[in-house]
Order: C-alpha cells, then sequence, then structure tokens
C-alpha cells in the first residue's frame, strides 16, 4: 500500500516538474556531470534495505542502533567514476552514534 501511495506521489510530481526536471529536459541522455555531486536518500523500497535495517547491516546488529540516513557522493574524471556511500548509524546514547562509509565506482548504462 505504502509503496502504490510512494508511486502515486511521485507521478504527480512528474507531471507538476517536467519543465524543471533534468530527465525530461535533456530527455533521458544524461551524462556524467550530471550525476557528479552528494546526494541525500530521501525514500527507498528496496527490500535489501529494510531486511538489513540500512545499506550496511550494521545499524540492526547494535543494541538501540537504527539506520539514520544516507548519503552518496559521486565524482568522477576521464579516467575513473567513484562512488562513496555514508550511513548514519544512531545509537542511544547520540555520543555513540556513528557513521560507515563503503567505497564503489559506477557508471551510467
Amino acid at each position: 500500500r505504502e509503496d502504490k501511495l510512494v508511486l502515486n506521489l511521485v507521478g504527480q510530481l512528474l507531471e507538476e516538474g517536467q519543465r524543471d526536471n533534468m530527465l525530461f529536459q535533456k530527455q533521458g541522455n544524461i551524462d556524467t556531470d550530471d550525476v557528479v555531486g552528494t546526494w541525500r536518500l530521501l525514500y527507498t523500497t528496496s527490500s535489501a534495505m529494510k531486511f538489513n535495517q540500512g545499506l550496511s547491516g550494521i545499524g540492526g546488529s547494535f543494541p538501540n542502533g537504527k539506520f539514520g540516513g544516507l548519503t552518496q557522493s559521486f565524482s568522477a574524471n576521464k579516467f575513473m567514476s567513484d562512488v562513496e556511500y555514508k550511513e548514519h548509524i544512531e545509537v542511544t546514547p547520540s555520543s555513540a552514534s556513528f557513521d560507515v562509509t563503503v567505497d564503489g565506482n559506477w557508471e551510467l548504462r
């Protein structure tokens, strides 16, 4: 039910924001420079994220630990394209909270 609601809302946003949406402006022909930057995950329907209680699964393995957010930083030059995922794990007390970093590479297909 939640997935259908989100898809409906995304559809409405796409209809309303097509003029300002880079993907529509470029008719799907985005390039590497369009993706480079830091992005914060707002919502996911990923069953793996739900099962693991985050990207790494570490948050659920700590007492009082939980997923506290994810940022993705994409960088690129003519030789390589790197990505850094930074997952925040919230723990009680908050002074014990920490970040998990996962590095990788990426490409547009």
